[in-house]
């Protein structure tokens, strides 16, 4: 009986604690990194960035894009890399992941960006 209180103890724990995880990363305002210069991105913009950022196709491996972590986002712990030339891909540093995002978000994820830089 001792077993079970405290195993349900254990998963209530771990249940809270992940809800407050996922409730700090939606609540999380991303921060812009251009050329060692940083610029806090508003709360708003932030939910549209996420949007933004949604993933159209993943990529295998590295592109022929450049990335760089000078020119890139820092949300939610991570750090989305944005490709440097006119190419619509995406690298997730801490994930290793690299995927492409629509011409149409691209385009806004740059117009968004410019208000910061």
């Amino acid at each position: 009986m001792k077993h079970r209180k405290w195993l349900k103890a254990v998963i209530i724990f771990l249940i809270c604690t992940i809800v407050a995880l996922l409730v700090w990363n939606l609540t999380d305002c991303a921060v812009l990194v251009d050329d060692n210069q940083t610029a806090e991105i508003s709360y708003d913009d932030s939910q549209h960035l996420r949007k933004l950022l949604s993933v159209e196709r993943i990529h295998g491996g590295p592109l022929r894009c450049m990335f760089s972590e000078d020119f890139s986002i820092k949300m939610g712990g991570l750090t989305y890399c944005l490709a440097q030339d006119d190419c619509n891909s995406i690298y997730i540093q801490e994930l290793n992941l690299y995927y492409s995002i629509t011409n149409t978000n691209h385009e806004k994820l740059h117009e968004l960006l410019s208000s910061y830089i």
